[in-house]
C-alpha cells in the first residue's frame, strides 16, 4: 500500500477556513458583549472630533473589507530585461 498523500490531497488537520480555538473564543466574547469591531471603526472614522490621522487609519483598515488589495506586479521586457519602447514617426504628404 503506497504511503503519503497524492499531490494536492489533504489529510488530517482542520478544514480550510475553520477558526482555531483562540479566534472562536474571541468571537464568542465579542458576541456576548455586543461588540462589533467593524462598526466601532466606522464610528471612529466618521467622528466629528476624531483626529484626521486616526480617521485615515480607520478608513484604510475598513477598505480592506470592501475592496481587494492589489498586489505589486513587476513588468519586464524580453528575456527579463528592461522594457524597450520605440516611437516611429512617419511624415505623410508635403512637398519634397
Amino acid at each position: 500500500m503506497p504511503r503519503g498523500s497524492k499531490p494536492g490531497e489533504r489529510r488530517g488537520g482542520r478544514k480550510q477556513g475553520s477558526l482555531n480555538k483562540a479566534h472562536q473564543t474571541a468571537i464568542e466574547i465579542m458576541q456576548r458583549l455586543g461588540c462589533n469591531p467593524i462598526e466601532a471603526m466606522v464610528h471612529i472614522a466618521q467622528g466629528k472630533t476624531t483626529p484626521v490621522a486616526l480617521k485615515a487609519k480607520m478608513f484604510s483598515e475598513l477598505a480592506k473589507y470592501g475592496y481587494p488589495q492589489l498586489k505589486a506586479v513587476e513588468h519586464s521586457g524580453e528575456g527579463g530585461g528592461p522594457i524597450q519602447t520605440a516611437i516611429t514617426v512617419r511624415f505623410v504628404g508635403g512637398d519634397s
